[in-house]
């Protein structure tokens, strides 16, 4: 288990337990008797203060956002490109832990967006700071006038990270916000390693391929790390992408 001071104490289920499966919840002390919570989907991740990165980055050993951020960072030295021009769009930019690694790289300008009004909530909690603006919005379902707006911040880099993830995101959420892209635009995202390598299938996988067979995107960098590990002990490892936006992506 960890705490730190003034927090409440989590932990994970018991590893011997899982029989080489992931627990869908692990364990929150709350009124002095600890309850299962979902590791998805159930917002007291983000209204309790401190939960979601204790258990991530503590417990899990997380580090997605850290790592995509360097990749970021080394591919954009290698273009002779500067950090200070991006102008970026966070997509599930929950509790705002990406945001502070951007703003660390020296971009100054990041929007975060997600559609969890409990995550928008931790993030001003959390990361106060770090976004420009942060919007709930449902990027599957944009109306045109949230498209509209969302055009006006003329992004050029679009970052889509979940240090949770043992799966990847909508895939119609990621590239409604890859359409929003000036072309030449930077993308960093990742893929489940078993997906990426071909071992299993996704929706999100064959998206992807199907954005890179059709000329939309150009892989510029792809890396295996380890994105955390699992609630039994195992490493879990993903594949950073960084890619750059060629034109819009028609499905």
């Amino acid at each position: 288990p960890g705490r730190a001071a003034g927090l409440r104490e989590v932990a994970l289920p018991d590893a011997a337990a899982q029989n080489g499966k992931e627990a869908g919840y692990f364990l929150v002390e709350d009124g002095g008797t600890f309850r299962q919570v979902r590791l998805r989907g159930d917002s007291r991740v983000w209204e309790w203060p401190g939960v979601y990165e204790q258990l991530v980055r503590t417990l899990l050993r997380g580090n997605a956002p850290g790592a995509l951020s360097h990749m970021l960072d080394r591919q954009l030295r290698a273009a002779g490109k500067s950090a200070a021009d991006l102008r970026v769009i966070d997509l599930g930019a929950g509790n705002g832990w990406m945001g502070e690694e951007l703003a660390s790289l020296g971009i100054p300008m990041v929007i975060g967006i997600d559609s969890v009004n409990a995550a928008v909530l931790a993030a001003e909690r959390d990361h106060p700071d770090v976004y420009q603006s942060y919007l709930l919005l449902d990027m599957r379902r944009l109306s045109e006038a949230q498209r509209d707006d969302l055009m006006n911040y003329d992004f050029n880099c679009l970052v889509c990270v979940d240090a949770l993830a043992a799966d990847e995101p909508a895939p119609n959420a990621f590239t409604e916000a890859f359409n929003l892209l000036a072309p030449d635009g930077w993308v960093a995202f990742h893929l489940n390693a078993e997906t990426a390598e071909g071992g299993r299938d996704s929706r999100f996988a064959r998206t992807v391929h199907r954005m890179i067979q059709s000329g939309a995107m150009n892989v510029a960098t792809q890396q295996r790390y380890r994105h955390r590990f699992t609630t039994y002990g195992a490493p879990l490892f993903h594949v950073g992408v960084i890619a750059r936006k060629v034109r819009d992506f028609e499905p």
